[in-house]
Formats: structure tokens, C-alpha cells, sequence
């Protein structure tokens, strides 16, 4: 999985929006972190029965899976102050799904939003993407590497 963590870390901080960002793989729960906005990142594998695929042929248009494929489950949560507003969380949470969406080592099955939470103090706003994914390393499928 920390390949997959590291791959994504670097998609995200070689795009302009994020360079600046700092990249947690887990909220600083002990600290608190002036560097706002910042981001977390997560990837662990499902299990075959979260996942209902059991043994089935998935297609995009640019990658195919078949057979007992890994399934991946990445979140990504951005953290910014309040005094940024929703619509700025918005416009970062829209970039992070296109940065998923480029990765070629991954298969997109699905892609969910959060809606925007407030910390205890109302200071602090986050957001979360959900995204399913095939691990096309680990199958040798996709034809786009």
C-alpha cells in the first residue's frame, strides 16, 4: 500500500494546487498544525467480500481487470481554516479527484464526497473522497502503462 500512498503523494504535490500542501497519511491528532490547508492520505486493502466482485471482468475505456484482482480503498481528506469558505475546499477536493482519475497504475471503480465537517471549534473544515480501486500492478492488466 505505500507504494500506492508514495505514487499518489507525488501526483499531488507535483500539481500546482497542492505543491505547497504538506501530506499527512494521518490526521496530526496531537498537534495542531498551522499549515493549513493540508491533506491526508490513506489506502488499505478490501476484502473480497466488502468488495461483492468475487471473480468478474471490470472495463473502463482505458484499462481491463480480470479475475481475483486486489481492490484498494484511498481516502483523501483536505483540511483548511474556515476563513477559506466551502467553495475553496470544493475546488480542492474536484482537483484531488482528477489526480485520481490520472493515475494509471489504478482503476477507478467508484469515487464518493464527504460532505464538509467543522471541527469541535468550528476553526477547522475537511472534506473526504472515497475512491474503489483495481490495483493494475498487481493484476497486470491496463493497457495505458
Amino acid at each position: 500500500m505505500q507504494a500506492y500512498l508514495n505514487n499518489i503523494i507525488t501526483l499531488l504535490k507535483s500539481d500546482a494546487v497542492f505543491q505547497n500542501m504538506e501530506v499527512f497519511s494521518e490526521y496530526p491528532q496531537n498537534q495542531k498544525y498551522s499549515s493549513y490547508p493540508c491533506v491526508t492520505i490513506s489506502a488499505v486493502k478490501a476484502e473480497v467480500s466488502d468488495a461483492g466482485l468475487g471473480n468478474v471482468v471490470y472495463s473502463t475505456s482505458d484499462s481491463y481487470v480480470t479475475g481475483s484482482t486486489e481492490i484498494i480503498d484511498i481516502t483523501i481528506k483536505i483540511y483548511a481554516h474556515v476563513e477559506t469558505g466551502g467553495s475553496y475546499i470544493s475546488d480542492l477536493i474536484d482537483s484531488a479527484i482528477d489526480i485520481l482519475l490520472s493515475d494509471t497504475n489504478l482503476s477507478i471503480a467508484s469515487i464518493s464526497t464527504g460532505s464538509v465537517q467543522y471541527n469541535s471549534t468550528s476553526e477547522i473544515l475537511s472534506q473526504s473522497i472515497s475512491a474503489r480501486c483495481f490495483n493494475l500492478l498487481q493484476s497486470g492488466g491496463g493497457n495505458n502503462a
